[in-house]
């Protein structure tokens, strides 16, 4: 996906970058728990497999895990240096939230290495629960159980929250009550829905040997097919042809050989000499006729 795109350079442990990063991944944890509550209702709920709304879920829980471990990072791992841009930090922090803790503020959380450490925990203990969650929902599911790739990446993530958090631990954690509050979601990225090209995948339609649908269909009452053997006399067939695919006996004289053998006036004729003739037109079917010889004509 898109966030997929811009993690696979390389993340920069930045301060500006992992914020970007960090709304980046609560946008795709929006846009897939959007998904999996479109998905939970009817009447598209009982129109597709249930794998594919726990696997959305499971999304909706790992990035927004995500969100909130780079939210940390860079809390964390960076702190507010002489000479650095203070505004625009300031700027891109209040930017983060729809609103802080209370009693915190964007400029004095930055300012004091307490207040960013202990908001920070606040998001790695957030993480490690819905990494914990994602974990869950795809263990729920059989499906998802048995993808390898998807098992290792959850629990990898997972591992790095928990490392995070045991490295923040403290003796005075009981005491830290702040509660991380919500990324605030935003992409840069232009997002455009594709729509398949299904003309463009060859497939195999069951029912062309068939013939036309318009013909043969349920709403017919056909008999089985009639087998007859004939022999134009001096290369004259004794009826013409009409139609599409499939052609049809015409202008049948009743007193040539093939009216003798069994045809009838209107005839579809499917097969010659074992040639399937259901989508032939009629000039092929003519074709065939008069390439039968003296042999006489199989139909």
């Amino acid at each position: 996906n898109v966030f997929e795109k811009i993690c696979l350079p390389g993340i920069r442990n930045e301060f500006f970058v992992l914020v970007k990063v960090a709304q980046e991944a609560a946008k795709v944890g929006e846009v897939y728990q959007q998904l999996h509550t479109a998905m939970s209702q009817a009447p598209v709920k009982e129109n597709i497999p249930y794998s594919w709304a726990s696997l959305a879920c499971v999304k909706a829980h790992h990035y927004g895990a995500l969100a909130h471990y780079f939210a940390a990072t860079l809390l964390i791992d960076h702190q507010l240096k002489q000479g650095a841009d203070e505004d625009h930090q300031e700027k891109c922090l209040s930017q983060l939230y729809d609103h802080m803790p209370e009693g915190l503020t964007p400029l004095a959380t930055l300012k004091n290495i307490h207040q960013r450490r202990q908001l920070g925990k606040s998001h790695v203990r957030r993480a490690v629960a819905l990494h914990e969650e994602s974990v869950r929902e795809a263990s729920l599911c059989k499906k998802l159980r048995n993808i390898e790739v998807l098992q290792e990446v959850l629990s990898a993530a997972h591992r790095r929250s928990q490392l995070k958090d045991a490295q923040l631990q403290e003796d005075d954690d009981l005491l830290d009550l702040i509660e991380a509050p919500d990324i605030v979601s935003k992409t840069e990225q232009e997002v455009e829905i594709i729509l398949p090209q299904f003309s463009k995948v060859t497939v195999t339609d069951f029912f062309q040997k068939l013939g036309p649908l318009s013909v043969f269909s349920a709403n017919k009452r056909w008999t089985p097919p009639r087998s007859i053997h004939f022999t134009a006399e001096e290369g004259d067939l004794g009826f013409t042809l009409r139609g599409n695919s499939p052609v049809q006996v015409h202008f049948l004289d009743p007193h040539c050989s093939a009216a003798l053998a069994g045809a009838k006036e209107g005839d579809y004729i499917v097969s010659i000499q074992d040639v399937d003739c259901k989508w032939l037109t009629v000039s092929e079917v003519m074709r065939l006729l008069k390439a039968c010889g003296q042999d006489g004509v199989g139909m």
